[in-house]
């Protein structure tokens, strides 16, 4: 249901320690691509839709090589009046 997949990403926002055990990996997502296949068309839009919304929010997070780490990074280094990282702290 719609409703509550949003609700629940808002509570794993909320309360990180609960990806720990909520989330899975390739296994995972085949097991609940294959569940949503057989709910119709407008199940499969929908899932695609909060598959891509939660990768898009995963790659946003400060870590370095994601899209979010570049982003702090070139953050800091404009608060440093534009000199750049030294590469071991980058």
């Amino acid at each position: 249901e719609p409703k509550s997949a949003l609700v629940g990403m808002i509570g794993l926002i909320r309360n990180p320690q609960r990806a720990e055990q909520q989330a899975g990996g390739v296994v995972t997502m085949v097991a609940a691509t294959s569940a949503v296949v057989t709910q119709g068309l407008d199940r499969i839009v929908w899932f695609a839709a909060l598959l891509s919304i939660s990768i898009g929010f995963f790659n946003l997070l400060p870590i370095p090589p994601l899209d979010g780490g570049q982003m702090l990074i070139a953050f800091l280094e404009m608060l440093r009046g534009g000199k750049r990282l030294p590469l071991k702290l980058q």
